[in-house]
């Protein structure tokens, strides 16, 4: 299979050259998705979520060139805590638009506690989802149709002769293909965890 992630090492170095085109694209591919998922998680909708995304974007483009190699071994937190603040400060911005902001101060309302969703959650499940979905994608050319297609049932809690009658191979045959790609699943994610993290 064909490596095409550097180690997030790597890829954050370049990236710090604010002109490099396709060391941002490649850092795109890797981290926008993730990105994007934290935002929507937070609750927030379509237009809000661009907007906060190039927030993100901009606030990291400015700072990486400053990052030293202690913050770039910890890059994912630091993303994570990156995209809490940028929608902390949307959600105050719009808090304060609407008029919301008014006795804020009286009543100590903490807006990283009581109001927004737990970010650090949503950054730590999406993070998961991220490196499962990525990890299935890039071994699914390594298999048939059928064994990707009977792991995909099984996560989905369909039961093994189920699965066989729908994909009409043997019920051995399932549990053989889906331990084949569940095996190989685990060592990708651990593959990518190691580089992208």
């Amino acid at each position: 299979m064909e490596d095409v992630y550097k180690t997030r090492q790597t890829l954050i170095q370049k990236v710090k050259n604010q002109h490099d085109e396709n060391a941002w694209e490649e850092f795109l591919q890797v981290y926008n998705k993730y990105i994007y998922a934290i935002i929507r998680g937070s609750g927030l909708n379509k237009d809000d979520a661009g907007d906060i995304m190039q927030d993100i974007l901009l606030r990291l483009w400015n700072r990486l060139p400053e990052m030293d190699e202690g913050e770039i071994r910890r890059f994912r937190s630091y993303l994570a805590t990156i995209t809490k603040n940028c929608i902390t400060d949307f959600l105050r911005k719009k808090m304060r638009h609407k008029g919301k902001l008014e006795h804020v101060a009286d009543k100590a309302v903490d807006l990283h506690s009581s109001e927004l969703p737990e970010i650090d959650e949503i950054a730590t499940r999406e993070w998961e989802n991220y490196l499962t979905n990525q990890a299935l994608k890039n071994i699914a050319p390594a298999f048939s149709g059928k064994a990707i297609e009977a792991f995909k049932l099984t996560v989905q809690g369909k039961e093994l002769e189920e699965i066989a009658t729908i994909l009409d191979i043997q019920s051995q045959s399932v549990y053989r293909l889906r331990g084949r790609v569940k095996a190989k699943l685990i060592e990708e994610v651990a593959r990518l965890r190691k580089e992208l993290e």
